[in-house]
């Protein structure tokens, strides 16, 4: 059973350890599916000062099933 800690998620993404943030990235994209609204958590990311992060954050944009995901990368 997994149960979405949003509130812990939100705080990761804003984690001052890049790690941190790109982990939280990765769970937004394993979850998307079942977070209200992925783009808006993912959207910050794609300009994080860490690589890594704004790498997850692209990836994770390809597991939100809608064309509003591209948006975000133009």
């Amino acid at each position: 059973h997994e149960a979405i800690g949003t509130d812990l998620l939100v705080r990761l993404l804003q984690a001052k350890d890049p790690r941190a943030r790109a982990a939280a990235v990765q769970a937004v994209a394993r979850w998307a599916d079942r977070i209200p609204d992925p783009l808006s958590l993912l959207k910050p990311r794609l300009r994080d000062d860490d690589l890594r992060v704004r790498l997850a954050a692209v990836n994770a944009c390809g597991y939100v099933k809608s064309a509003a995901s591209l948006r975000p990368l133009t």
